[in-house]
């Protein structure tokens, strides 16, 4: 039975009673979780900790800035035609070593990472708010459109907790 706990990584839990101390040391021995608890809302807050370690982190981003498409143009790089998004920062800054993506309609079209970020013809590593700028990114089969719109975000990862309402 023991065996069973340990091949799904279980936590044996015993409430109100007696665990013998063959069982006690067998569990240790196999490094299996044995928790004695003798208030019930203990044990259960015990477990909604449990279960909360248990469920998956959610990735959230992290908005560091938008920008508004103006206008659309090709450049031409080692005889190859790369669109430009050019872009007014409407909050916030644009960070070239962060995350991008392509907002149309308010729905996410593309994420990416960007190739290029000018204020004029100037390589800069940031823009801020109310400044233009041409950018590119990395995938240069993406379309641009004019009314689209530009996040530059990072990633978060955010642990969930249990919810998990013992009615009493």
């Amino acid at each position: 039975m023991l065996a069973l706990f340990a091949e799904k990584n279980s936590t044996i839990y015993a409430f109100n009673t007696e665990v013998s101390h063959v069982m006690e040391m067998n569990a240790q021995k196999m490094k299996i979780p044995l928790k004695k608890f003798n208030v019930i809302y203990h044990m259960l807050n015990d477990i909604k900790d449990e279960l909360t370690k248990r469920i998956p982190v959610v990735d959230v981003d992290d908005v560091s800035g938008t920008a508004d498409v103006l206008a659309i143009f090709d450049i031409t790089e080692k005889n190859k035609k790369i669109p430009v998004a050019g872009c007014r920062v409407t909050d916030g800054n644009l960070e070239k070593k962060l995350l991008f993506k392509l907002v149309r309609n308010g729905e996410v079209i593309h994420r990416d990472t960007i190739s290029t970020l000018k204020h004029f013809k100037t390589d800069v590593q940031s823009i801020k708010k109310g400044q233009e700028c041409g950018l590119s990114f990395t995938n240069h089969e993406i379309k641009f459109q004019k009314g689209d719109q530009i996040v530059c975000y990072t990633i978060r990862q955010v642990a969930q907790e249990a919810k998990w309402d013992f009615g009493f």
